[in-house]
């Protein structure tokens, strides 16, 4: 039984990511199968029981991790958001890389005050610059799944942060992306009205964060071998920049840039398969195996 890997960027937009592909292809020889695909819903929470499930409430014992342990594979989730680790429960190991600082959670919850702080002072209630984050990025998540014993057939959740807010493009420094991000994130709650250019600021910050992590991706999907692995790469929801008015991705917004999302699948001998909806992932991976 070949390894299934299913790869979640979260707040990852279709058109964003068709964008750089045209820029910066995948590497020769990695062929895939691209489908155009809607989330059932705009925000992680309320997107996952539809991936994980098929229906609206996730239900551990009929979902995707579930239907691979009973086929003989071990399952993982390697992740650093907390809205994620609420559907760790079927998972075999769960590796949760999120932060745990309190301060950062105090930070977090006391944002309507900070955002008048000084940037140093911010910085500093967040950690400085090793601090600033929240989740750990992609190449960290990869060094994990790198770790793991694969004697048993593996089933693997891959839920990656880039490029959710808040972005940290490798080209800013530590200054400029505080800057930016607590106005994007005021932004978003409510707090700011921002300008038409910095919303094409903060677009072009997370068109950066996307460029970056399909660098990484490039190199561990020209390494992978497909005689023994499947990939399936897709995101829970999107996120809008302005486009209606809004900023973010809260939940039951419809719009296509936040249901509209990328999915493709990298691997050998896959045969007719198609999807149209996450509402039915969980039929498509029962077809793969």
């Amino acid at each position: 039984m070949k390894n299934i890997i299913i790869i979640v960027a979260d707040s990852l937009r279709r058109d964003t990511f068709e964008g750089i592909l045209n820029r910066m292809p995948f590497p020769e020889g990695v062929s895939y199968q691209e489908f155009k695909v809607r989330a059932k819903n705009s925000c992680t929470e309320l997107s996952l029981p539809w991936m994980l499930s098929g229906m609206e409430v996730f239900s551990p014992n009929m979902s995707i991790p579930q239907d691979m342990r009973k086929r003989g594979y071990h399952t993982v989730m390697i992740h650093s958001n907390p809205v994620v680790h609420r559907f760790h429960g079927p998972f075999d190991t769960v590796i949760d890389l999120g932060s745990t600082s309190k301060v950062s959670r105090k930070v977090k919850r006391l944002h309507r005050v900070t955002r008048f702080v000084p940037n140093w002072l911010y910085q500093i209630l967040r950690g400085g610059g090793s601090g600033y984050l929240p989740y750990a990025r992609v190449d960290r998540k990869l060094e994990e799944y790198n770790e793991l014993d694969k004697t048993d057939p593996l089933f693997m959740w891959l839920h990656l942060m880039d490029p959710h807010t808040p972005y940290y493009p490798h080209e800013y420094d530590l200054n400029r992306v505080v800057e930016l991000n607590r106005k994007q994130i005021s932004t978003v709650r409510g707090y700011y009205k921002p300008s038409e250019l910095e919303g094409l600021e903060w677009y072009h910050a997370y068109e950066l964060e996307v460029r970056g992590m399909h660098r990484t991706l490039n190199t561990f999907f020209a390494e992978l071998d497909y005689s023994k692995n499947t990939v399936i790469f897709t995101s829970d929801h999107g996120e809008e920049f302005g486009e209606y008015g809004e900023f973010g991705h809260k939940g039951n917004r419809f719009n296509p840039e936040n249901v509209e999302v990328p999915f493709f699948i990298l691997g050998e001998g896959i045969g007719t398969v198609s999807i149209q909806s996450h509402k039915t992932l969980r039929e498509l991976i029962r077809k793969l195996i």
